[in-house]
């Protein structure tokens, strides 16, 4: 199917990226030296992709969808507004229910609340670590809540007096959801030692509660933090669990309703993080339109573009203000893109011993990807990323299985889960090794001069090397 001249594919794309573009504009407060710059990296690089003479229809469309954006983004912006009532930087009593599960940092429980009648609006409680707070808490405070800095901050209550006067106040499936987590992590805690048990814990269920210092130190230095966010993974072994275990019983939609079904359970359980959303809502949109066939048949590329939507039609300020959406986006579309130019450039004709040309190339095209976000939040990557997550990546899938097994054994026996436990034992011994000799051996790689005067030119250049290598292939192919 064609508009404009296009195959329905390529509109998909172009007129979803200008509502994005749109609304990452109506974020940056409509800087005019970024908007100049982005608009001659989107030209061009809709010049590289689509050169075709009905461009301007579709460049037409693509405007007034970028309009759209700005003007999405100011609605939303007003109704955030309209929907806040917190008296700011005065001591005052006032009552929250805990929205979300509450995350252990060294400093602070953290603890996402909404506020009770008399006042509305969403907040972060800094309390003490030590607090024993849950989700679904209803919290009785007195102390000063600060405002936001810009749309998509937190107001912050700092250390408020706290008094905890009722339990399930929240929604009682993501309680239950969220107590079965804790739950498998308890069975991995006294099934494994502590550093396994952290990074099991992070790479079956996103979990960060019980990663040491040490260990957390090690994932960053060598680049493998990605590890331990919950992922499409995770999502992967969800599907096929349930495709394995149903599909010889009921039909296909049938089978496909109730693994989606299971994927959306799984990601409210693991904290509704943005790479989870955004792998759930591609495989929704992907198997929806392998279902649906014919002109519905959306590839990888449009899945992300309209997933990435679809997620900031809900919050529009996570393309510039979340930095899990935008290295969770930017990774992904480095793989899809830059993936196979990377192979071509290479010469790699097989996937290697155990997959590690196949790891070596997905790490640079991601690490590619998202080198100039790390710059800016980060300072930069390590040069022997690569070198970790080859000899890590391979083995996370086997071991995300065995996690899930090893749970669902200790809800059984104690002594089948530590048979089982000795297995993954050595998996995960192997895995710390390499990411702490890894982490020991980071060699700092910093994007040159301001990640965001330069990074325009960057991914032009990345654009191009997509285009140059299309083009090499198309020829070899005629």
């Amino acid at each position: 199917m064609k508009i404009f001249g296009f195959w329905l594919n390529d509109v998909v794309f172009a007129i979803g990226g200008t509502f994005l573009v749109g609304i990452a504009v109506a974020n940056m407060g409509f800087a005019f030296a970024a908007l100049f710059w982005w608009t001659i990296v989107i030209a061009t690089g809709v010049f590289l992709l689509f050169q075709h003479v009905g461009l301007w229809k579709l460049l037409v469309a693509a405007v007034l969808l970028f309009l759209l954006g700005i003007f999405y983004f100011q609605f939303f912006e007003n109704a955030v507004t309209a929907e806040t009532h917190l008296i700011f930087d005065k001591k005052i009593n006032f009552s929250a229910t805990v929205i979300d599960e509450p995350a252990p940092s060294e400093k602070f429980l953290i603890v996402s609340a909404e506020a009770e009648p008399p006042f509305a609006g969403r907040f972060t409680i800094l309390a003490p670590p030590t607090s024993v707070i849950g989700y679904g808490d209803e919290l009785k405070l007195y102390g000063k809540i600060s405002p936001p800095k810009m749309l998509g901050d937190d107001s912050l209550a700092y250390m408020p007096q706290i008094e905890i006067t009722s339990h399930h106040r929240a929604s009682w499936i993501r309680e239950k959801l969220i107590n079965l987590k804790n739950a498998a992590l308890r069975i991995f805690e006294w099934s494994l030692p502590r550093d396994e048990a952290g990074l099991l814990g992070g790479i079956a269920f996103g979990s960060k509660v019980d990663l040491s210092a040490d260990l957390k130190r090690a994932l960053s230095a060598s680049g493998t933090t990605h590890l331990i966010a919950v992922s499409g993974y995770n999502i992967t072994i969800v599907l096929y669990a349930v495709e394995r275990a149903l599909g010889g019983f009921i039909m296909r939609r049938k089978m496909l309703a109730a693994a989606l079904g299971l994927v959306i359970l799984f990601v409210l359980m693991t904290g509704i993080q943005p790479s989870a959303v955004r792998a759930a809502i591609m495989g929704f949109i992907l198997v929806f339109a392998g279902e649906m066939g014919g002109g519905m048949n959306l590839d990888t590329r449009n899945a992300l573009v309209l997933t990435a939507v679809a997620m900031t039609l809900f919050d529009p300020t996570l393309p510039v203000r979340n930095l899990g959406f935008q290295l969770s986006f930017l990774s992904l579309a480095g793989i899809v893109y830059l993936e196979t130019p990377l192979k071509q450039l290479f010469r790699i004709k097989d996937d290697g011993a155990f997959g590690w040309k196949v790891s070596a190339i997905t790490t640079l095209a991601a690490q590619l990807a998202v080198w100039p976000i790390l710059s800016a939040a980060f300072g930069g990557s390590s040069a022997t990323s690569i070198f970790a997550n080859v000899m890590v990546l391979g083995t996370v899938p086997v071991t995300m299985f065995f996690g899930f097994i090893l749970a669902a054994a200790g809800f059984v026996s104690q002594y089948l889960a530590f048979g089982l436990a000795a297995i993954i034992h050595l998996l995960l011994a192997y895995q710390i090794s390499a990411i702490k000799f890894w982490g020991g051996l980071a060699v700092p790689l910093r994007f040159p001069l301001s990640a965001w005067i330069i990074a325009p030119l960057y991914y032009l250049c990345l654009l191009w090397l997509v285009a140059a290598m299309r083009s090499k292939e198309k020829m070899i192919k005629t």
